[in-house]
């Protein structure tokens, strides 16, 4: 979504007529104006906006929800040149489809660390969770070894500055971005300054089937869950006690930190920049997030006993590290360029080494 226009930003339809760039003015023969609200209707989100953004994920499956089951929809397309055409659109999965756009955009998946230039370094920690296969999701054995190793390399190396990229990151749970944070924070911190969790018999359950799963001993979070709950009646909301991290000693990255973030940056990526900025531990730059940096969250789930439809829902409303109690996306120190068309140049990351670059000389 660009100004309540749907605008392709890239072409996996194998259609040649199609390109990024064009607008897409009905699906179906609905037009867009009247269709779109419809289709966020069923997604979860604080805002429209929030809303939009994950339509961009979710857009196949809604429209099937939505318009009903077809082997292909009718597409109505404004192309940029003026011209415009009606397209069927094949519900084949990408991996079906043939384009030529494939492979021209940049990629932020995955984990990346490295020197950007002499001075500055630059980290992609990748989610804050454990995705390999077959893992424990919870396991931060591998991420925190990858950190550790990312930021011995950038002292070694002498860096002055560092560009921590958060772009396009699902987020996770803090036990991995707190280990990171830990490396350049100045002092103890909290990834939030209050923590309230509404008890019930599903968090209850869901929490000790977690404690049977991974037994993770007496100090665990899991554990200080399950102590809350046995003291504390179904319904109530109550003050969960955040322990502080404290900082890293000796070795410690003591250079600039710079967060970037986009529309893409969910979850604890929110978080964790909310967390660098209302410290001062960084300065955070790209475009406003759309997921908020009060929130609800703290994911639990469980599973409708006829229908074994699971559901999920956040058991906690997290409040950002200043307190802020108000439903607002992260606003970033420095507004970067961020294109809505992807190409094989990262301009935001361009951007924002530019930027950092003008500040070494002034």
């Amino acid at each position: 979504m660009v100004d309540d226009q749907l605008i392709i930003t890239e072409n996996l339809s194998g259609i040649a007529e199609i390109l990024p760039g064009d607008r897409i003015s009905a699906i179906g023969g609905i037009p867009v104006s009247d269709l779109l609200p419809r289709l966020i209707a069923p997604i979860s989100a604080e805002t429209p906006e929030f809303a939009y953004v994950l339509l961009e994920t979710y857009m196949p499956l809604v429209i099937w929800l939505e318009l009903g089951a077809a082997e292909a929809y009718a597409v109505s397309v404004d192309h940029a040149d003026g011209s415009s055409g009606v397209y069927r659109i094949s519900i084949a999965s990408d991996e079906e489809q043939d384009s030529d756009e494939k492979g021209k955009s940049f990629s932020l998946e995955g984990r990346n660390a490295r020197m950007l230039t002499e001075t500055v370094a630059y980290l992609r920690p990748g989610p804050f969770s454990n995705t390999d296969h077959d893992a424990n999701p919870m396991d931060t054995s591998s991420f925190v070894e990858f950190i550790d190793e990312a930021f011995g390399s950038f002292i070694e190396k002498q860096a002055a500055q560092l560009i921590l990229d958060l772009r396009d990151n699902p987020g996770g749970d803090n036990s991995f971005s707190d280990p990171l944070i830990a490396w350049f924070a100045d002092r103890p911190f909290r990834f939030s300054s209050t923590f309230k969790v509404r008890v019930s018999p599903q968090s209850t359950a869901a929490n000790q089937a977690r404690l049977e799963a991974n037994p993770e001993g007496a100090e665990s979070v899991s554990e200080l869950y399950a102590k809350l709950y046995a003291s504390t009646e179904n319904g109530q909301t109550v003050l969960f006690p955040i322990p502080e991290v404290q900082p890293r000693s000796a070795p410690r990255y003591d250079g600039g930190v710079y967060v970037l973030v986009n529309r893409y940056s969910f979850s604890n990526a929110v978080s964790a920049a909310a967390l660098i900025q209302d410290y001062d531990f960084g300065v955070v730059m790209g475009e406003q997030t759309v997921d908020m940096a009060t929130t609800y969250g703290a994911m639990e789930r469980f599973t409708l006993p006829n229908t074994q439809i699971v559901v999920t829902y956040p058991k906690a409303l997290i409040v950002r590290p200043n307190g802020n109690e108000s439903a607002h996306p992260v606003d970033p120190d420095i507004r970067l360029p961020a294109p809505r068309i992807r190409g094989a140049i990262d301009i935001m990351l361009q951007a924002a080494l530019e930027h950092i670059q003008s500040r070494q000389t002034d």
